[in-house]
């Protein structure tokens, strides 16, 4: 089965507003637009984070499932607002997509002991789903809805499906819009580590230089980010090499990143290129590879501007 877990976005949003159950188990489930609130609302709590995902079947977009988390705990992983579409139900896409469910949060979360979930008490089909799996009661309710917990570690439906990595993931190629999603949820995921002052510290800082022909005779390309600047390009053209260039430029990104309380300057080099030269401006060498390429090494500098 070609079933993939893929974040609820921009794109795909208005196509997961119109997933819905059957007319019978409408009073079992939220609709998908009450689980996508509470992302803004919070309704469990500040420290809860939401994270809502598609069900695809190839292509074909089959079901809705949300993850609720409180980070750090064993136990706060929830499953919420599962539910496929009246149209695509009794193929097998429920227990799936909920094994697949299990996997991610697993492979996410390395401290989950138990994965929680809740239950309508007349919703007797999802609950025979649930507990074929593993899950088991708690006794706790809220309201209507009987909790259900499942411990990863020893339930043996799941470790059967960890033994199998080719029922847990489907590696493509990515797109231009893949890839950015994948940098967007890295950089979702880094800033609930970073410190609040932080977090909104990225900046691309490039200058160059111009000869008297306007010509550009060189450059230097970085990033700042969080407490650092890393020197990504740092280039003089020959004709013009030996004359400083190079050092004011280098000069110049060390003034802005202690304008920006920066801690240190990061950056690489290869051996062909211009190790000698950062070193004779107070960059130390962390470590090197050999052979990159080959008959060459790559360094790696730090300046700290403490």
């Amino acid at each position: 089965m070609d079933m993939e877990l893929k974040p609820v976005n921009r794109k795909n949003w208005e196509e997961a507003l119109a997933m819905q159950v059957s007319v019978q188990q409408q009073g079992f489930v939220p609709a998908v637009a009450v689980s996508l609130a509470k992302i803004y609302i919070k309704p469990d709590g500040d420290e809860v984070e939401y994270l809502p995902f598609a069900i695809y079947v190839g292509n074909r977009m089959v079901g809705f499932i949300m993850h609720a988390y409180e980070m750090n705990s064993s136990d706060m992983y929830w499953i919420n607002g599962f539910l496929i579409d009246a149209g695509e139900q009794g193929k097998g896409y429920g227990k799936a997509a909920l094994l697949q469910m299990i996997t991610w949060i697993q492979s996410q979360f390395p401290p989950c002991e138990e994965i929680r979930l809740t239950v309508h008490k007349d919703n007797l089909i999802a609950k025979n789903l649930y507990s074929n799996l593993g899950f088991v009661e708690t006794g706790n309710w809220f309201g209507d809805e009987e909790v259900m917990k499942l411990n990863v570690q020893s339930n043996q439906e799941v470790k059967r499906r960890g033994s199998d990595p080719l029922s847990q993931i489907n590696i493509n190629r990515s797109s231009p819009e893949e890839a950015l999603a994948v940098r967007t949820n890295l950089i979702q995921f880094n800033a609930r580590f970073i410190a609040e002052d932080l977090q909104q510290n990225y900046e691309e800082i490039n200058l160059h230089i111009k000869d008297e022909f306007g010509e550009i005779a060189g450059g230097i390309n970085s990033v700042f980010c969080w407490n650092w600047i890393e020197v990504d390009i740092l280039w003089i053209d020959d004709r013009y090499r030996g004359r400083g260039y190079g050092s004011r430029l280098l000069q110049e990104i060390e003034t802005i990143a202690r304008e920006k309380q920066c801690t240190f300057i990061k950056l690489n080099t290869f051996s062909f290129q211009a190790p000698a030269f950062y070193r004779k401006h107070g960059f130390q060498e962390i470590t090197r590879i050999e052979d990159a390429p080959r008959g060459h090494q790559h360094y790696y500098f730090v300046k700290y501007l403490a």
